[in-house]
């Protein structure tokens, strides 16, 4: 995701919510919608990004509980243990 301004929405909400001499008390309303989303798009993508690491670390990686979730499958469908699968090659 691009981010306009450097991707600092913080500094762009504020400066879109501190009225101008110019502007008084009407403030620019599409560029305080702009800054708003710029914030929640930067607090949804940490967000996920923080999740994703808290799943990695209780879980491991991704690659590891496939891995896991296919040798679960495969002794559950009557394969043993110790028996090569095809994932192995």
């Amino acid at each position: 995701m691009s981010k306009p301004n450097g991707g600092r929405p913080i500094q762009r909400l504020a400066k879109a919510l501190k009225p101008t001499v110019t502007t008084t008390v009407t403030m620019d309303t599409e560029e305080l919608a702009s800054a708003l989303q710029e914030c929640l798009d930067s607090a949804v993508e940490r967000g996920a990004q923080r999740a994703e690491e808290r799943i990695e670390e209780k879980w491991g990686p991704r690659f590891d509980r496939q891995d896991a979730t296919l040798r679960m499958i495969w002794k559950q469908c009557g394969g043993k243990a110790d028996q090569h699968l095809p994932i192995d090659d």
